[in-house]
């Protein structure tokens, strides 16, 4: 594929996203397969988000000027009608230059510059409509507790009016409920904006599974996490005295794991025990948390939240009926229950929260009756004042939850934009601390070179023998990357993931081996330990970049090994089509998880 080749694919396919003809995630993955390859062998794709070339540095897409035009903007521009433009002197219009790719965030300080930075890129629209909306919920607030509820003070008469205005005593409560209605109901339209609807239900849907999957990973040891997530909650619950704001804080609790291995309990966990890592050992690998812990921590929260509607049943029903709900995670790190165990606590926090919820509310004392029933005399009288400041306290809280969304919303964006980078980043600082400790123990390459290979070989080999060295060649290399990548692998991402090994092979004599994982997501990546080992630095590949690499090194016409399972996936669909044939390969899988990733790996990016 030339590069205009791919320019005039990237246009077609835009022209597909904007006719719905295909979903964001299916257009992300086409645009993904545009991939070329420059006469001094260096890669380059197109990004989907904008159109601009990324070139392949060996580490990470960069942002590049292709070779087939002069250094400046990309050529495509998919947005516009939203993207501002300049004149030349000759009036030709022109794109802006468009920002560098974003480096996913090393530190907790990172990650809270990106937050920061999405709360003020979405100002320009966000804090205006946030604004707007809080005027509005300033005066239907107004509205509410004056005319409708007629002054202050609690009563019993009123069901919920109780937990949404802010009567006397329940300020606070009452700031947090809307600001958490602002937050839910902004951030879920920002993401189906950016996601569509439909995705956006598949996330939620899906997350279920992927919180069982977290809670294997952490196994027995996520107790803490699930209880410093369960116990503040709960105390915090109870002392809000709110139970709507608490279906709410559960709701956004476990809204938070939509985004999986990149939602923000996720990410906090994963840097910020890398943070103390860095601190309590300093000038050794970084040690980091699966995100595992962050979701498991996230789950607890919400329990936790949920637990203060079930308290409000007689007899301590609620509180027997929560230890038994709260058995279920605890169950499932035990391996003993199904993923169909949490769907099942979601259905019950959605459907019966909202049951739970008491009819507790407010009375007369100071309200529009009480001052005469005209605007005139309630604007002069004492309480007018009194229920504008309050009016006000629930809408900065309407405020406050829109801008965060906002800040949330663009860094879901900005992390899901570059997963592939993040992932990247996990793999890499993994395979720098495996490759660290091998070295220490005395792992090294014998051919980095011809000459070392000579030497290795031979009497080098026999010294290093008799000193405890232990070396390898890449066939070597290949089948210890696997056992030294299990551990890792499965901790980060989980039983689904598949650790075999790649071999591209010119033949019998010429050809090179590494070890290969299929992500959960259909992800595939090679860790190069023979090139690891050799450079001291971690060598980690898209499978398809380090298929290429080798090709060219090894020259002729290599061929690429691949799994029973890949092969039968691929028979079976070009035998009985793609429906038919998936159905049949997932029916006849000994291991669902696996073979799920199998299959997502194919429909990712066919072999």
């Amino acid at each position: 594929m030339t590069f205009q080749e791919a320019e005039n694919a990237y246009a077609q396919l835009r022209q597909a996203l904007a006719a719905r003809q295909l979903s964001p995630q299916e257009f992300a993955d086409r645009v993904a397969s545009l991939r070329v390859q420059d006469a001094t062998g260096a890669y380059w794709q197109l990004r989907p988000m904008d159109g601009v070339w990324l070139r392949w540095n060996g580490r990470a897409w960069l942002p590049a000027a292709p070779p087939h035009r002069a250094p400046g903007p990309a050529p495509v521009q998919p947005y516009p009608a939203a993207q501002a433009t300049q004149y030349t002197h000759t009036g030709a219009r022109r794109p802006q230059q468009q920002p560098a790719a974003i480096k996913p965030p090393e530190n907790l300080w990172q990650l809270a510059t990106l937050l920061l930075k999405g709360m003020v890129k979405g100002s320009v629209i966000g804090i205006p409509l946030a604004l707007v909306t809080s005027a509005l919920i300033w005066a239907l607030h107004t509205y509410l507790l004056v005319v409708v509820n007629e002054g202050f003070a609690l009563d019993m008469s009123k069901p919920l009016l109780g937990m949404i205005l802010a009567v006397q005593g329940r300020e606070l409560s009452a700031m947090v409920f809307w600001g958490l209605l602002g937050g839910l109901a902004w951030g879920f339209l920002l993401r189906v904006a950016r996601m569509g609807l439909s995705k956006t239900v598949q996330d939620l849907a899906s997350t279920p599974v992927w919180l069982h999957g977290a809670l294997q990973q952490t196994g027995l040891l996520g107790l803490a996490p699930l209880l410093l997530g369960v116990g503040p909650a709960w105390i915090f619950g109870h002392q809000l005295h709110n139970r709507l704001a608490c279906l709410q804080l559960a709701l956004m609790a476990f809204g938070l794991l939509i985004d999986k291995d990149h939602s923000l309990p996720a990410m906090v966990v994963w840097l910020g025990s890398g943070d103390v890592s860095r601190l309590l050992e300093p000038g050794k690998p970084v040690r980091r948390l699966s995100p595992a812990w962050g979701g498991v921590w996230a789950l607890g929260a919400a329990l936790g939240f949920f637990g203060v509607l079930l308290s409000g049943l007689p007899l301590c029903t609620g509180h027997l009926l929560f230890l038994l709900i709260l058995a279920l995670p605890v169950l499932a790190m035990a391996r003993k229950a199904s993923p169909g165990v949490a769907t099942l606590v979601l259905l019950v926090v959605l459907v019966g929260g909202l049951a739970l919820l008491p009819p507790t509310v407010l009375a007369d004392d100071g309200g529009w009756a009480e001052a005469g029933g005209t605007f005139g005399s309630w604007i002069k009288s004492e309480g007018a004042a009194l229920a504008v400041v309050r009016g006000a306290l629930v809408a900065f809280g309407m405020a406050l939850g829109m801008s965060a969304s906002q800040a949330a919303a663009f860094a879901a964006s900005a992390l899901a934009s570059m997963g592939s980078a993040w992932t990247m980043a996990q793999l890499e600082a993994n395979m720098a601390a495996v490759i660290k400790t091998q070295l220490a123990a005395g792992y090294y390459v014998k051919n980095p070179t011809l000459v070392s290979k000579a030497w290795n070989n031979t009497l080098g080999g026999l010294i290093n023998w008799l000193g405890g060295y232990k070396g390898g060649q890449c066939g070597e290399f290949g089948e210890w990357g696997m056992k030294w990548s299990e551990p890792f692998i499965t901790k980060n991402f989980g039983k689904g993931a598949i650790i075999t090994d790649i071999v591209c092979f010119r033949n019998s004599l010429i050809g090179h081996r590494a070890t290969r994982v299929i992500l959960p997501n259909g992800d595939r990546v090679v860790l190069d330990y023979w090139e690891g080992m050799a450079t001291g630095k971690p060598a980690v590949y898209p499978e398809d970049q380090w298929i290429a690499k080798w090709k060219a090194k090894l020259g002729g016409s290599p061929e690429i090994h691949r799994t029973g399972d890949e092969l039968g996936l691929k028979q079976m669909i070009q035998t009985f089509g793609e429906e038919k044939g998936t159905r049949l390969f997932m029916s006849q899988a000994k291991d669902r998880e696996k073979a799920q990733s199998i299959l997502n790996s194919w429909r990712k990016n066919p072999w």
